[in-house]
């Protein structure tokens, strides 16, 4: 499926019924997909901002600035989560947990993938958690948060071929094929450590 410009082959469909807001942009910033819970938590139809910068429809005014250094950062290859000040079309503002990663096309950035949901609803972990060992969990949102498996590896102590069979593991335990699900599953779990940075 491709929405805007940029084909980012199946994220749309992954990420269509998810009920989190799933917002890809391309490198320049653009936005290239928009989720329906998307249009629900920030009040913009898909058609209406398809192609339009995401600085222009998503932070509050005061946040613009600090959008634009996180998304040079993401399309740089780092990942960032945090808390985050939004407006909705309507003008009111509230903030949203958010966890951006770079999205690679051949090897190269082609833009940034954002996951959010509101700041008052992260939900408490689950069952579908309780499946996962302690070190699959520390694996789980090192990997959601954008962490290489050597980065994993590293701060973990442990080798890289036991991050990769950590992470066979996890996708093989939570039923999940890609690493758009699993930010997904961990952001909805509450898995991820979310910073302020301002």
């Amino acid at each position: 499926m491709q929405e805007g410009t940029t084909d980012f082959g199946p994220l749309p469909e992954l990420t269509s019924s998810a009920r989190q807001a799933v917002v890809v942009t391309d490198v320049g910033g653009a936005i290239q997909h928009w989720n329906s819970f998307a249009e629900e938590l920030y009040g913009w139809s898909r058609s209406e901002v398809i192609g339009r910068p995401a600085a222009d429809v998503m932070p509050a005014p005061d946040a613009v600035a600090l959008a634009e250094t996180i998304h040079a950062r993401i399309i740089a290859g780092s990942s960032w989560a945090g808390t985050f000040r939004v407006r909705h079309r309507a003008g009111t503002e509230f903030e949203i947990h958010v966890i951006g990663t770079p999205v690679y096309i051949e090897g190269k950035a082609a833009g940034v993938l954002t996951v959010a949901i509101p700041a008052t609803s992260v939900a408490p972990l689950g069952d579908d958690v309780g499946v996962l060992t302690p070190r699959e969990r520390e694996v789980l949102r090192f990997s959601a948060e954008g962490h290489s498996s050597a980065g994993i590896a590293q701060t973990l102590g442990i080798s890289r071929r036991t991050v990769e069979s950590h992470r066979a593991s996890i996708h093989r335990k939570l039923g999940t094929a890609s690493q758009a699900e699993l930010i997904l599953f961990a952001l909805r779990h509450g898995l991820v450590r979310f910073s302020s940075d301002r």
